[in-house]
């Protein structure tokens, strides 16, 4: 079969996505014909709108009414475009859904099927990993994948497709040995922010539970590659280039201090770089000098809180002491991290617990490469979406009470929440922390959000 694999936006335009990389190699190994139209990475590449509108702050805009209708026909017309380039009519639409490009890729996979009435079109990714069952009434799709895709996806392939609704949910893979190696081949390479950048995942799943994170819901338990599958990997992806950088797409990728030894070995053995996600634990002053020696460039550390009393209320896996001291270490050995910042604000979070966030980061400015200020979200599912009464929040139910919760003092948690988010990207500017974070942005994205909350609300009483 001829098979599109389209990627609306937003995602990341920093590389090709993984995990459909990972579909297209099975769909090619089938023998079926495969183009990847990746919209979301042309749109970018065209300056359709500032680059920070793919900034993960700016996601939800793809997401508003007005914006949506607004670029309802600037998508007809790359659709249109991209029809008149293919020889052959396509037979399937495979569709990359997360949660804020659910309702562009709506549109999209309507518009194909007005060049293509018989197409049948299949949807999967973030926006469909834990759903309920009434998720196939949305959009016009044939099947709906739900959870890791590769064995459903190739299991739907070998039917032909299925032309009467239905959601495939099949159980995760027991060994990440099994996974296709990705084809990166089809994507347009020349058109993503970070050139000759790949991904790559040595597991699936985080060995912490987070009481905010609902990676553990997603993957399930923690499962890893093994050294001789990430040897191949990296063999197939050094020699495109010379220059190749990796980012490892892992929840974390040192939950093993042993094992993340031996990861750094192996990757000494490539002439690359990369980037990824760690935790604070198992790193020190020798790991620290391994990950530069073996070309670590960037890492993202979720510090969250430099408050102890903080992270027990969120219930966050990581409640060492040592923060402060490894993101010195790390930048002492010639990587400086970026950090990840989350405001609470009432119940979880006093003002001198915030206050305190902001003088240690100050006085680390000149290890950090940037901070990323996040408002506490509490998605479905999770451990502090369960203790929902212990702590006295509402309203987490509705279509976006995941970030619009309230605790007791009602909307007043809301405001105090974003408040302290804008202040703290003030405050980041003053200190001259730079990097990947746009501050400005996020301010004033943060006043934006203020807005948002309150018509939310006006909308849910009536």
């Amino acid at each position: 079969m001829r098979i599109v694999f389209f990627i609306p936006p937003p995602a990341s335009p920093d590389h090709p996505l993984l995990g459909v990389a990972s579909l297209v190699s099975i769909a090619v190994k089938m023998g079926h014909e495969v183009t990847v139209f990746d919209l979301n990475a042309i749109l970018y590449s065209e300056t359709y709108k500032e680059k920070n509108y793919w900034q993960k702050e700016s996601f939800d805009c793809w997401s508003e009414p007005e914006y949506v209708r607004n670029i309802t026909i600037y998508l007809r017309e790359k659709i249109k475009c991209f029809a008149e380039r293919q020889g052959s009519s396509p037979e399937v639409l495979a569709v990359h859904v997360n949660d804020t490009s659910k309702d562009i890729a709506n549109i999209c996979a309507h518009e194909f099927l007005k060049l293509y009435p018989n197409l049948k079109i299949v949807a999967g990714g973030p926006a469909f990993f834990n759903v309920p069952r009434e998720v196939v009434s949305c959009g016009p799709y044939n099947a709906i994948i739900c959870g890791e895709g590769e064995t459903a996806f190739e299991e739907w392939l070998k039917n032909n497709g299925v032309n009467d609704r239905v959601m495939i949910h099949k159980n995760q893979l027991e060994s990440l040995d099994d996974l296709p190696i990705p084809d990166f081949s089809k994507f347009p390479l020349d058109k993503y922010a970070r050139k000759n950048v790949f991904p790559i995942e040595t597991s699936r799943g985080c060995t912490n539970c987070c009481g905010f994170c609902n990676d553990v819901l997603m993957w399930g338990r923690r499962r890893n590659k093994s050294f001789l599958r990430l040897y191949k990997e990296l063999e197939l992806l050094s020699c495109k280039s010379r220059n190749i950088h990796i980012s490892f797409c892992d929840s974390l990728i040192n939950a093993s201090k042993e094992e993340f030894k031996k990861l750094l070995q192996l990757l000494s053995g490539f002439n690359i770089s990369w980037d990824g996600m760690v935790q604070v634990e198992g790193i020190d002053s020798e790991i620290a000098d391994m990950m530069s020696v073996c070309g670590c460039k960037d890492v993202f550390i979720g510090v969250e809180t430099f408050s102890r009393k903080f992270l027990k209320k969120i219930n966050k896996a990581a409640r060492t002491d040592n923060s402060v001291k490894v993101v010195q270490q790390l930048a002492k050995a010639g990587i400086k991290p970026s950090i990840g910042l989350i405001i609470g604000g009432y119940p979880f979070q006093s003002r001198s617990d915030f206050e305190h966030d902001l003088i240690t980061i100050k006085n680390l400015a000149g290890c950090l490469k940037s901070v990323a200020v996040n408002p506490l979200c509490i998605p479905k599912g999770t451990f502090l979406w369960k203790q929902r009464d212990k702590f006295g929040l509402h309203h987490l139910d509705g279509p976006k009470g995941w970030k619009f919760w309230q605790g007791p003092n009602g909307f007043a948690d809301i405001e105090n929440r974003y408040s302290w988010c804008l202040e703290a990207s003030e405050k980041l500017i003053e200190y001259g922390i730079q990097g990947s974070a746009n501050y400005t942005h996020a301010v004033n994205y943060f006043k934006m959000i203020m807005g948002e909350a309150r018509d939310y609300f006006v909308n849910q009483a009536h």
